[in-house]
């Protein structure tokens, strides 16, 4: 992995190719270079995320950010030439390194693995668990506090989770039985903070994908579709009075 912090503007800096560089690394820079003429960019990592021998960039952007952080851009070549492939927004964004030397995208805490055309999140905090199955009385909550109205219909299966380590642990739950059916592989779900306080629903392929922001405070939970990935932010007492 190799990193050039940037001044603003950028682009004279971009300009500046190491003679070792491969005909693929100069590309790959005189294009984040044009870029760089049109918006200032803070920083550029390098990696090859594909393990393909070809170098992807992660662009972070400079200039005034949004109260939410600076926009995030991953560079990737493709058969036509480079292209912006995948895009975000964060208060801070990383390549983190991976055991074997693979690397992933770090935006706020959220995940990202190159699939070789686009990213898609990686190692959430609900893989790998075993859910349970829900009791009566998580039937009754959410039969009382949500869309979900018909218990007698549905069937929950549970995930736990306690993602800042407060002893409290969130509830996410799949509402599973045909009455409630989506599609072959999608299943609508219900939040609950550590409260029991229903705080968001959505649908998603099998099971949201949740991460916890560094912040603390805050999960970002994502909904996988097909093609297409739907993120909300949601934090413990939000919906307090």
């Amino acid at each position: 992995m190799r990193k050039i912090l940037l001044p603003l503007p950028a682009a004279a800096a971009l300009l500046i190719v190491a003679s070792s560089a491969s005909a693929a690394d100069r590309g790959l820079e005189d294009y984040i270079a044009r870029m760089g003429e049109k918006e200032p960019v803070a920083d550029v990592t390098y990696h090859d995320l594909g393990r393909d021998g070809v170098e992807e960039a992660l662009v972070r952007m400079g200039g005034e950010c949004p109260p939410g952080g600076c926009e995030w851009r991953l560079v990737a070549g493709t058969a036509d030439g480079w292209i912006v492939a995948s895009r975000g927004q964060a208060r801070d964004v990383f390549l983190e390194v991976t055991e074997g030397g693979d690397a992933v995208v770090n935006s706020d805490g959220v995940t990202w693995s190159w699939n070789g055309i686009g990213l898609t999140p990686y190692g959430d905090i609900l893989a790998g668990l075993h859910p349970r199955a829900g009791t009566p009385e998580e039937l009754d909550l959410v039969a009382s506090t949500s869309e979900f109205t018909e218990k007698d219909r549905m069937r929950l299966t549970v995930y736990e989770v306690d993602p800042f380590e407060t002893g409290k642990p969130w509830r996410f739950m799949i509402i599973g039985g045909l009455y409630y059916a989506v599609g072959p592989d999608q299943r609508n779900w219900v939040a609950y903070d550590p409260e029991g306080r229903f705080v968001l629903d959505g649908v998603s392929i099998e099971a949201p994908a949740v991460f916890a922001d560094p912040d603390g405070k805050t999960l970002h939970v994502l909904d996988i579709g097909h093609g297409a990935i739907v993120e909300h932010a949601i934090a413990p007492g939000e919906n307090d009075e």
